[in-house]
């Protein structure tokens, strides 16, 4: 009833905050659940007020709550403050001890078993002691093990990773933590795993099938206390690499039979300014360059490495719906249990400079041979450099710059000598780009065609781009497409008349039917911060587009530029997410890096919620609405809710993994008005599978699978304007109690 106002509830016998954000309507009065967000009903989370019998009478309303992210899924540990011990030897330093549960040391052999969780101690100390937390300071070095996986399966992810621990309270002090999910005591990690947050290095997430590495940075700290990090960091994985990684002579790596890992923390002036990581077996190379990871993201991880930070061994793992970020495809719907949780082995951890990786096809390194540069000659590229290892007498280092081995000179060469033991087969492979940026390009050119476009709430728009066609409210989306929106007929791609669209507080709707739009594909509408600027704050047309139209920016710096991002919808008949991405501050309006991972939900982990047919909530062979609260409070960005409504039935995405201070800094974009921006693109289910796998397989975005969609009656409101169900319908006249 839009009359009554809303009142404060409070909870009764079982009723509690998940009770409020489902329930809708029940005896009586309407229900919302505000998390703090709004001042809706004062400083209370969960709102009321009477509602009045809705005509049609009584619907089905069965909402869904999510899961928490898969990258937020590691399974908790059973550490106890007082712990046994056992000498470690590790190369390059002393007097460390292994301490933990789940396993065993044996001079440099550590055992892993499924569940284990396990820390490095420096000296033999009795309990968890935040001063004998062993820190490895390996800025400018290069650290190394070998490891043997042959019984790690899918959907298990044996886990060898750096985190600023002990974790900091605000005064700067060690915090053992309160309601730590099973972690020991001061942990830390940059998913807020065991509820506090510091910076961390993936060195290895791993098994037979995958192998990936992750630097995730954090928000500068406070006291040394940290309030955001990266969750998704920027990502390298050898499922991108064709035949670089898995079971079997057909592999690079073969990981039935052990082999070595070289990780080098590059520094330059001092600073953290590159990560590579070399997979090393019989001869054989497969290399992560992490070239994708910005300079200036890694440089603020430089204080942590410096100071050092404490390694930490687990071997976890889930079902296949949860552990598809790490190996799906090619894994498909095993899950991390009995003999495909087998155990695994880590031994001969090394702590070196920054040169200290082998070599191979029949040549060693002349350490007293100087680097010189090398000019490039015939075909040769940065990647033959990188990739060549030895050839004819010499060594090649590839630095991209980010180091002075041979000073200002991206390929470093010196003088080798003969190994001994032969020459043998060195095949290195080089990884492609993150999944996050392989969204294909479209054409739109400055000049383009525009039509009218019924927006309720705003005035004078028209629809740019190509792969489609608009009538009224109803927009014709085809497979490839990308269309942006501008106020007034204009004849050019003015970046003066890309209309800004001023949510915050508000509610954005619209009505979409993706009936056809198969797996592998992904029918996207998102907000970014367009025009981008330059570094004097003007609108900057950019240079190396990749396809995407003048003055486009994103959160993953497609068409390379940078700004905020907010997913409002990424989908197709499998599987529904939406995610904001903040970014750093922007200098004169120019951003320099943002989060490409974001804060996602996926309705994959709801069960039954969506899919295509009528035993999901919302049956996507059918149109469904899509309702986005831009929720703020005291002047800010504080809470964003998807919902999902269908015949009386609804799904709600309620992203209260997303920080307040994460949504936060995403204020001013959604204050001074975002950019819509419609696309239309899909690829291979490998590059796919962080939208939509499983539930799909191994399908790709092309033919049938690709058919046209529809997006219809958009919508901006206010943030109360998502219809009722349930049989009941708002009583405006009733004040919220």
């Amino acid at each position: 009833d839009e009359a009554s106002p809303w009142q404060c509830h409070d909870y009764v016998g079982d009723q509690d905050a998940h009770w409020c954000d489902s329930v809708g309507f029940e005896a009586g009065y309407e229900y919302k659940y505000t998390a703090g967000a709004t001042e809706l009903c004062g400083n209370c989370w969960c709102c009321k007020r009477p509602a009045k019998r809705d005509d049609a009478g009584p619907t089905d309303l069965a909402p869904l709550r999510g899961g928490p992210r898969p990258d937020a899924m590691q399974p908790t540990t059973t550490e106890k403050p007082a712990v046994e011990k056992g000498a470690l030897d590790v190369r390059g330093m002393d007097d460390l001890y292994l301490a933990g549960t789940g396993g065993a040391v044996d001079g440099d052999v550590i055992t892993v078993q499924h569940n284990a969780g396990f820390s490095i101690f420096q000296g033999r100390v009795d309990s968890w002691d935040p001063d004998h937390i062993a820190q490895f300071k390996l800025l400018g070095k290069t650290f190394s093990f070998t490891v043997d996986l042959s019984r790690v399966g899918c959907a298990c992810n044996l886990a060898l990773y750096l985190i600023a621990m002990p974790a900091r309270d605000a005064l700067g002090q060690p915090n053992r933590g309160t309601n730590r999910q099973g972690q020991p005591p001061y942990y830390c990690d940059a998913n807020q795993v065991g509820g506090q947050w510091c910076p961390e290095i993936d060195i290895m997430e791993a098994n037979t099938h995958a192998f990936q590495a992750t630097p995730h940075n954090c928000e500068s700290p406070t006291n040394g206390q940290y309030h955001y990090c990266d969750r998704g960091g920027c990502a390298q994985n050898t499922r991108t690499m064709g035949n670089a990684y898995g079971p079997g002579a057909q592999y690079q790596i073969d990981t039935t039979k052990p082999f070595d890992v070289y990780t080098e923390f590059l520094s330059l002036a001092g600073a953290f300014s590159g990560m590579k990581t070399s997979l090393l077996q019989d001869g054989k190379r497969v290399v992560l360059t992490h070239e994708s990871c910005d300079s200036r993201y890694l440089a603020r991880l430089t204080d942590a490495l410096r100071e050092g930070m404490s390694l930490r061994i687990t071997y976890w793992g889930d079902s296949a719906q949860t552990m598809n970020w790490l190996d799906s495809p090619p894994c498909g719907p095993q899950a991390c249990n009995g003999d495909n949780a087998g155990e695994a082995l880590i031994s001969h951890i090394t702590v070196g400079d920054s040169h200290s990786i082998p070599s191979a096809a029949g040549w060693t390194s002349d350490e007293a041979s100087p680097w010189q540069c090398h000019d490039y000659v015939g075909d040769q590229d940065a990647h033959w450099c990188d990739s060549v290892g030895f050839e004819a007498g010499y060594e090649y280092k590839y630095t991209a710059g980010a180091t002075e081995l041979c000073g200002n000179c991206w390929c470093c060469k010196r003088p080798a000598k003969r190994d001994d033991a032969g020459p043998t087969d060195l095949a290195p492979l080089r990884g492609g780009p993150r999944p996050d940026a392989m969204q294909p390009t479209t054409t739109e050119k400055p000049a383009v065609e525009k039509g009218a476009l019924d927006v309720r709430g705003m005035d004078d728009l028209y629809l740019a781009g190509t792969g489609g066609a608009v009538d009224g409210d109803v927009i014709t989306v085809q497979h490839n497409a990308g269309f942006s929106i501008f106020q007034g007929r204009v004849d050019s791609w003015d970046p003066d008349h890309i209309a800004q669209f001023k949510l915050l507080g508000k509610t954005f709707s619209f009505t979409v039917d993706l009936s056809r739009v198969g797996c592998a594909c992904n029918l996207a509408l998102y907000l970014i911060a367009m025009p981008a600027r330059d570094a004097l704050g003007q609108p900057n047309r950019g240079t190396n587009r990749q396809g995407q139209p003048p003055y486009y920016c994103d959160a993953n710096q497609v068409g390379g530029q940078w700004c905020p991002e907010i997913d409002i919808m990424e989908a197709n008949t499998h599987a529904f997410q939406a995610t904001p991405h903040n970014c750093e501050s922007p200098t004169n309006g120019q951003y320099h890096y943002c989060d490409r991972g974001g804060c996602a939900q996926n309705t994959r982990t709801m069960g039954n919620a969506y899919g295509p047919g009528a035993q999901y909530q919302i049956d996507t062979t059918k149109p469904f609405d899509v309702y986005t609260e831009f929720l703020s409070l005291a002047g800010a960005f504080s809470g964003m809710k998807t919902s999902l409504l269908q015949d009386g039935k609804r799904v709600v995405l309620t992203h209260e993994s997303c920080d307040s201070r994460y949504l936060a800094r995403l204020t001013d974009a959604l204050r001074e008005g975002m950019s819509l921006r419609i696309t239309y693109w899909g690829d291979s289910a490998q590059t796919m599978n962080w939208l939509d796998s499983p539930p799909c397989g191994p399908q790709a975005c092309n033919g049938d699978n690709a058919g046209e969609a529809l997006i219809s009656h958009i919508t901006v409101g206010d943030s109360h304007s998502i219809p009722s169900a349930a049989g009941w319908t708002s009583d405006e006249a009733s004040p919220w109690q």
